[in-house]
């Protein structure tokens, strides 16, 4: 009885958590269908007629500052798993001087927070013309991801089996093959774990495409450009914001296995 009491409280404690996550999506879906007269009326349902040329209008607003996130979301993504993951492999397999001291510098980096470093990053790009580019995105952000990804990798890393790494050894295998042939397959939950927080973190990212490349607007402060220009106009303003949201959705529904697998594997536990 006490199991079953347990059981109906952890479901009625998730139905409510996903009740007021799910009420502020139903609104803005809600609103996307109407026109002003319609939302002056009522916001929590659509009413009839619905007004698709709403999302024809959200679409032509937001479009180019979703393709411009796209791409520096899917850079940055390959280049910093690719860089994070080569450089935790070394950690994790290899023996060097001053190993030891280097890790723990890269932990003691996790520790500070990154708005402190908004102004050196902002005097570098501007000292390296980067500012007002795209490569100002994707150069610090990739740089800013390596901390934190080198430190879940290398854990991931040091917890596979040495004999697979001994037994390719033996057969010939390089350290390049050992790399993409076992360590890599053996690393997809966490890979796409890694991925998803990159992609999340470039994609709600304000602060530093607002200071560094205003003139490469990604989604954020796209929306946030919207916003001013359709004060007025909460159907298509709203229209804009869901269809905003769905490559996010879609990048979940794809690689949620993905996700929890990393998760249940404690790959993630730090």
């Amino acid at each position: 009885m006490t199991g079953r009491r347990s059981e109906i409280a952890k479901f009625t404690l998730l139905a409510g958590a996903a009740f007021f996550v799910l009420v502020p999506f139903w609104v803005m879906i809600s609103i996307s269908l109407k026109d002003l007269r319609q939302f002056l009326d009522n916001i929590l349902y659509p009413t009839s007629p619905f007004q698709w040329r709403n999302y024809v209008e959200g679409w032509e607003a937001v479009s180019p500052y979703i393709i411009n996130t796209l791409v520096v979301a899917a850079v940055v993504t390959v280049v910093s798993l690719t860089l994070s993951s080569l450089t935790a492999y070394v950690f994790a397999r290899y023996e060097f001087p001053g190993k030891t001291l280097l890790f723990y510098a890269l932990i003691v980096l996790l520790m500070i927070p990154g708005i402190l470093n908004l102004i050196p990053q902002y005097v570098l790009a501007l000292r390296l013309g980067l500012v007002g580019t795209a490569w100002a995105l994707i150069l610090f952000y990739v740089a800013s991801r390596q901390v934190l990804e080198v430190y879940i990798l290398r854990t991931f890393f040091a917890g596979l089996p040495k004999e697979l790494f001994e037994a390719a050894q033996m057969d010939g295998a390089s350290d390049i093959r050992q790399y993409w042939s076992i360590a890599l397959p053996l690393s997809k939950s966490i890979l796409g774990t890694l991925a998803i927080m990159t992609v999340v973190f470039v994609w709600n990212d304000y602060i530093w495409p607002l200071v560094a490349a205003d003139n490469f607007k990604t989604v954020s402060i796209g929306l946030a450009y919207l916003t001013k220009q359709h004060s007025t106009s909460w159907g298509p303003l709203m229209a804009g914001y869901a269809i905003a949201s769905l490559p996010l959705i879609l990048l979940f529904s794809i690689t949620m296995r993905y996700f929890v697998e990393g998760i249940a594997t404690g790959a993630i536990k730090a």
